[in-house]
């Protein structure tokens, strides 16, 4: 089997040694021409090969080029990306900023105004204090000035004098049963009051004409000099004095505030102040007319729901009671009170709303109908 294969391969390669001489030989036996034209088809096959191999080469530079493009285009767009996101990063934390330096700011300007409120209260419960002791001192100076005129006035008086009844002299002379010149009895003179003195008894007349010839005379002493009463003491008045009797003063309030508002509408709003006055609390106008940039401020930090508002129009005020600011419920007395006072002079008053996420704006007080007159007056 082995002789079998070593045979068959030993002919297979002589058979090809044939081949390749056969075709060496038919090569060597071709013509110039032919070599000439298989030159030549060489040469462009080679030409063509090596345009290929150039073109592939270009290809291959563009498609690095292109590559190179795209990736510096990706970077770009990338370094944009991050750009944009850093500048929305930083607009962020400048809002962020911003919004904490106006909420500072409004937090300074409103413990600034609590405790301008507070100065003011406290004046004001000084001054209070001082007038309701200047009242207690005229009080009891006009009390011990009633009590002296009471005393005065109810002193013993002294009594009206009894006058002494007139002696009838009886009728003597011609005709009469009594003698001429009688004996006239010895009367006792009648006691004079002390206090004052009895009037004179009559005299009967004598001498020439008379019937009576020298009556006896009763003698009668003199009474005592009534006591004089003494003159009251009348309490001083005037400049300088304690007792003062002054006209009953207008309600004193607050003009804080009131400049900026519209006239009639000011002029209701100092009405209110002067009912809740009078009933013992202490309002204030914590807040009349705003300015835009103002009431923008109040928007943005949440304390407003427009933009719009009747502050802007000097026709809404904001009123508290300058003791306690905001610091008490809106179910507190002083809401109530002055929302009656408010509606009681024609207003709205912001204690009826239902405003969402703030409820009811209990402080706020406002023209009625306030937008149609804004639109009129411009």
């Amino acid at each position: 089997m082995r002789r079998v294969i070593r045979t068959g391969v030993w002919g297979f390669v002589i058979a090809a040694l044939v081949v390749v001489t056969l075709h060496d030989n038919h090569a060597n036996a071709q013509s110039p021409a032919q070599k000439a034209a298989a030159t030549k088809l060489k040469a462009q096959q080679d030409a063509l090969k090596k345009q290929k191999e150039e073109a592939a080469r270009k290809a291959t530079d563009a498609k690095r080029l292109s590559d190179a493009q795209a990736a510096l285009q990706k970077q770009q767009e990338e370094a944009a990306r991050q750009a944009a996101e850093a500048k929305r990063a930083a607009d962020a934390r400048a809002a962020a900023l911003k919004k904490q330096q106006e909420e500072a700011a409004h937090k300074a300007a409103e413990a600034k105004r609590i405790a301008d409120a507070q100065a003011a209260a406290k004046r004001i419960q000084e001054e209070q204090a001082k007038k309701a002791a200047e009242a207690k001192r005229i009080a009891d100076a006009q009390a011990a000035a009633k009590t002296l005129l009471k005393e005065s006035a109810t002193q013993k008086k002294p009594p009206v004098p009894t006058p002494a009844p007139i002696s009838v002299q009886p009728k003597t002379g011609a005709g009469s049963t009594i003698p001429v010149n009688p004996v006239q009895p010895k009367i006792n003179p009648q006691p004079a009051p002390k206090t004052a003195p009895a009037p004179a008894p009559v005299q009967p007349k004598t001498g020439p004409g008379s019937t009576i010839a020298n009556p006896v005379q009763p003698k009668v002493s003199p009474p005592p000099a009534p006591k004089a009463a003494p003159t009251p003491i009348q309490p001083k008045t005037g400049p300088g004095s304690t007792i003062v009797n002054p006209a009953p003063q207008p309600i004193q309030i607050n003009t804080r505030n009131l400049d900026g508002l519209e006239s009639d509408f000011r002029a209701r709003v100092e009405n209110i102040l002067r009912e809740l006055t009078r009933q013992g609390w202490q309002p204030v106008v914590a807040e009349g007319r705003r300015t835009a940039a103002q009431q923008k401020a109040k928007f943005d930090a949440g304390v407003s729901r427009t933009l719009n508002s009747a502050h802007m129009h000097g026709l809404g005020a904001d009123i508290i009671d300058q003791r306690y600011g905001w610091s008490i419920g809106q179910n507190h007395a002083f809401w109530l009170a002055l929302r009656n006072a408010a509606t009681a002079q024609g207003l709205t008053a912001g204690y009826d709303w239902n405003l969402p996420g703030i409820g009811r704006d209990v402080a706020h007080v406002e023209w009625t109908n306030w937008q149609a007159r804004s639109q009129l007056k411009k």
